[in-house]
């Protein structure tokens, strides 16, 4: 009995409660210097905890902050006598791997297909069903994403010694994820499905300027988001990232470390044609990262920390992110 308990207050919770899930990064970008086809597997990292309102902060490394600081939140729908506590121990967890290849067609052209997994880990500390409390409620939610095509024109020039790329793209974002994941009968929330039902459009740019040693990139990427089959429409999405890098040698080894900062801002979301008003919102990051490059080998490392945000609603916050990629130029 405690068990079908257990998942009927989790499944409730998901269903009810507004959270900062969805991935607003349209496309984590991969800084191709060169035009050259290639396949790639990225791994991308992104972790939640503390409320704002409650004077949390968010912490990367786990570690709850004040944590006897919670509060008791009525569910405004379902059986009498459902709560539970937003606590600092509370934290969502997602993982994305991504399989890349792309295609160089020609000296200026790219086409590109990304193709997602997404893994889920969300706990919230403790839920309350009178007369019985029950703690600790982790559970997992994984399942394909959608999937990304892109095409790309580079157009490179030079002024003097510096050699200039400018890159715009169109792409489309396929409904090919999970997007109704389930358990004993009831729907997960829309806003933590790997996937979202809907065709959307992707619009983006990048420029790069560099010579031998350093260079400075910046992206930009805007989604127009349909509605899906499963009556929501996610807010349209932006992003712009930008880098400064220098590149020295060890070896035969070329080594790019870079630092610079992310902003990413979401609309609010419809839900049966009515918005939403506990999504959307806006972060901005510092990052620091490196790309390692030996032969037609490519390793990437970032790491994203918010220093600003404005979710709606009192939901769960930013603590950060981590993404990885090992790149394979075929030529």
């Amino acid at each position: 009995m405690k068990k079908y308990l257990f998942i009927y207050l989790i499944i409730s919770i998901l269903t009810l409660s507004q959270l900062i899930a969805c991935d607003v990064c349209n496309i984590f970008e991969y800084a191709n210097r060169t035009n050259r086809s290639y396949v790639g597997v990225f791994y991308r990292q992104r972790f939640f905890n503390g409320y704002r309102d409650l004077g949390h902060q968010h912490n990367y490394d786990f570690v709850p902050q004040n944590p006897d600081n919670a509060r008791m939140e009525h569910v405004p729908e379902g059986d009498e006598g459902t709560t539970f506590f937003r606590n600092a121990r509370d934290y969502e967890w997602y993982q994305t791997v991504e399989i890349r290849g792309n295609y160089a067609y020609g000296r200026n052209w790219n086409f590109q297909l990304i193709v997602p997994y997404v893994a889920s880990k969300l706990h919230y500390q403790q839920v309350w069903q009178v007369p019985n409390p029950i703690r600790d409620s982790t559970f997992n939610i994984n399942g394909l994403g959608d999937a990304i095509v892109v095409a790309d024109y580079a157009h490179s020039f030079y002024t003097g010694m510096i050699k200039h790329i400018v890159k715009p793209g169109i792409g489309l974002k396929l409904p090919t994820g999970m997007y109704n994941a389930s358990s004993q009968g009831r729907t997960y929330g829309y806003d933590i499905q790997p996937g979202t039902g809907s065709f959307d459009l992707i619009a983006r740019a990048s420029y790069l300027v560099t010579n031998d040693h350093w260079g400075i990139d910046m992206f930009l990427n805007y989604r127009y988001c349909f509605e899906g089959v499963n009556d929501v429409q996610f807010g349209n999405k932006w992003n712009a990232m930008s880098n400064i890098y220098y590149t020295f040698k060890i070896g035969q080894m070329s080594v790019l470390p870079k630092i610079g900062g992310y902003f990413e801002h979401s609309e609010k979301d419809k839900v049966r044609g009515k918005i939403n008003d506990f999504s959307g919102g806006y972060t901005w990051f510092y990052q620091a990262g490196a790309d390692v490059m030996a032969g037609d080998f490519i390793i990437q490392i970032l790491f994203q920390k918010p220093f600003s945000e404005r979710l709606n609603g009192p939901v769960i916050g930013n603590a950060g992110r981590v993404m990885l990629g090992v790149v394979y130029n075929i030529k």
